[in-house]
């Protein structure tokens, strides 16, 4: 069907093909769902609408919107206008969902926020996640993700708005991605009672002038990024005269709303903080001893927790510190995750991060309060590493869960339950359980480096002199696999006795300023300077600067050349390589005494690459 009607027939139908696979046999018996009699309903009502197919079609675009997705909020803007951005935050549960649900609600929540822009419009939709592509087109088996692609597709519908959505490769997608790890700190609210009492003090109020999905107490209101619900963004670009608006406004636009409020002459009830140090007070009580004519009453909030809604972005350590800060520092707060970030290598940190955030998935699906995820309890830890051990059969992932929850307290000042001395217990019991002996592997020795020498070098052959270089240059600078993929022809200089090796980054330079390594040039045939020269002469001259030196090569019928493009040998490939020059290697060598007898003993040793 869906050759005349389009994808509508995959949307449509997943609900059906959800409910025959529940069923193991083709006798069963199949109770529809009540999804999938609404999806029967609609071909009953629309299959003669939509059984058309036009023989020209117009595959133009009038729109084009960018869309993606972090662990902490979601992001897209439409290309023509990119002020028009749409954002929102991840609550605690929806960070522990998967990528793809992430991403496909980023299209579900932008969709819904720019609906009145984006309506009556052919778009042009890219994301840099190829399955929510697919379900966007043709839906999901999964309900889960098949009920956000109806509601795509529905809205769509409604609107008539028709979507084409393109993968687009990360680096393409910088925008909506640096959109989505944006983090409100001023995301929070007045608790329900308190603004119903205030309501009734000085309401009606009509606008609530800056909030969002999840802290407005209007139906009407402002927020700062396009939201599912606002009316609009920006609200210093509207008139705020003639309407009592509410005002809770982040502390750093305080006085901006006051000096505006003036200039409109608006009325209405503002939340701010008694702060009589902060840049906006002198505005309010300009003496130090009354408010301006212009304030006709004011009150003391309450200062307990319950009075107000703590906001998806208030997740982050040092609460309490960042509501005391000045105004003039909150904005400079965002520069402190990038430099915690890079205390540790990317990988380190990176590492560190997932397996913090796999504690918190398993503390939240086992009911433990997110208040106790950071800082987290020695007795919840424990339990979380006890589970590990039942999961696993290498002590690996408990210590990677161990050092991630410290990695995380270290890093925000809290006091870390892996200095409990029943969690230390816990990782050294399983590190005893689970360990195995440790195999240790006999080194590479000169003798078998002469001994791979003389098997694979050949004049002209580029492919074995790859390898014997490869060995070689692992062997005398004491490089790394990583190292010497890394390594490229502008980084060897040749000199007479010797030659000097660049090593830009490596495991122990912690600070990545790189740095020279010198071999000497020996003479005999295992001299890596010499066997360097020959590799790079045989290579036809291919010695650019940014060329790598070894790379992929292409067998013709008597020789074999480099490939055109510039990419270095895999971790993989360069594994096999060592493998197959050092397998022949791989051989019992038998020691005889020099008198044998019967009492001799036969010596075996056996050389493991």
């Amino acid at each position: 069907m869906s050759y005349v009607i389009g994808n509508v027939a995959y949307i449509m139908s997943k609900h059906l093909s959800i409910d025959i696979l529940e069923k193991t046999s083709w006798n069963s018996c199949i109770v529809l769902s009540k999804a999938s009699l609404i999806q029967i309903n609609f071909w009953k009502e629309n299959l003669g609408r939509v059984n058309v197919k036009s023989f020209t079609s117009d595959f133009s675009c009038q729109s084009v919107v960018y869309s993606d997705a972090s662990n902490t909020g979601y992001g897209g803007y439409i290309v023509e206008t990119p002020f028009n951005i749409a954002h929102g935050m991840w609550s605690e549960c929806e960070s522990t969902k998967s990528s793809t649900w992430k991403e496909l609600n980023a299209v579900k929540h932008i969709l819904l926020s720019m609906v009145d822009i984006l309506k009556d419009k052919r778009i042009k939709w890219f994301s840099d996640n190829q399955n929510v592509v697919s379900i966007v087109a043709k839906g999901s088996m999964k309900p889960e993700l098949q009920d956000i692609a109806l509601c795509i597709f529905e809205n769509c519908l409604t609107h008539n708005i028709s979507i084409d959505a393109e993968w687009v490769p990360r680096t393409f997608n910088e925008k909506a991605d640096f959109i989505s790890r944006i983090i409100d700190y001023d995301d929070w609210g007045v608790g329900e009672q308190l603004f119903t009492y205030l309501d009734s003090l000085w309401g009606p109020h009509e606008i609530d002038w800056f909030a969002n999905d999840d802290n407005h107490k209007l139906t009407v209101f402002y927020s700062r990024y396009w939201t599912v619900n606002s009316i609009g963004i920006d609200a210093f670009t509207v008139n705020w005269n003639g309407v009592n608006g509410w005002f809770v406004p982040p502390v750093c636009l305080v006085s901006k709303v006051l000096r505006y409020m003036r200039q409109c002459m608006a009325h209405g009830t503002i939340v701010l903080p008694l702060w009589k140090s902060a840049s906006y007070w002198p505005i309010l009580c300009p003496t130090g001893e009354g408010f301006i004519k212009e304030v006709k009453g004011c009150i003391d909030l309450p200062t307990n927790k319950e009075y107000y809604t703590p906001g998806k972005g208030n997740k982050s350590a040092f609460k309490n510190d960042l509501l005391e800060l000045p105004a003039s520092l909150i904005e400079k707060v965002s520069l402190l995750p990038d430099l915690l970030t890079e205390s540790k290598s990317s990988n380190t940190v990176q590492n560190y991060y997932y397996g913090f955030l796999r504690w918190k998935k398993w503390a939240l699906s086992n009911g433990i309060s997110s208040e106790f995820i950071l800082p987290a309890k020695p007795i919840h830890v424990a339990l979380y590493l006890a589970c590990l051990v039942q999961q696993n059969h290498t002590p690996s992932p408990i210590n990677q869960a161990f050092y991630s929850i410290r990695w995380a307290h270290k890093i925000t000042s809290e006091i870390s339950p892996t200095d409990s001395d029943l969690v230390k217990n816990i990782l050294e019991g399983a590190k005893r359980r689970l360990s195995v002996p440790v195999k240790k592997k006999e080194p590479i020795t000169p003798d078998m480096l002469s001994h791979m020498f003389d098997k694979f070098y050949c004049e002209d052959n580029l492919y074995n002199q790859r390898s014997i270089c490869a060995c070689l240059l692992s062997y005398s600078g004491f490089l790394r696999v990583s190292e010497l993929l890394n390594l490229k022809t502008c980084d060897v200089l040749f000199f007479q006795s010797h030659m000097s090796v660049f090593i830009q980054k490596s495991k122990t330079d912690i600070y990545r300023d790189g740095d020279r390594i010198i071999i000497a040039r020996t003479g005999n045939k295992l001299c890596p300077v010499k066997n360097l020269e020959k590799y790079l002469e045989w290579s036809n001259n291919q010695t650019d600067c940014d060329l790598y030196l070894f790379r992929n090569l292409t067998k013709s019928k008597d020789s074999f050349t480099f490939r055109k493009d510039n990419k270095p040998l895999s971790y993989t490939r360069m594994r096999e390589l060592f493998i197959e020059v050092f397998t022949p290697l791989k051989r019992l060598i038998v020691y005889f005494d020099n008198n044998p007898s019967p009492s001799s003993r036969l010596q075996t040793k056996t050389f493991t690459i």
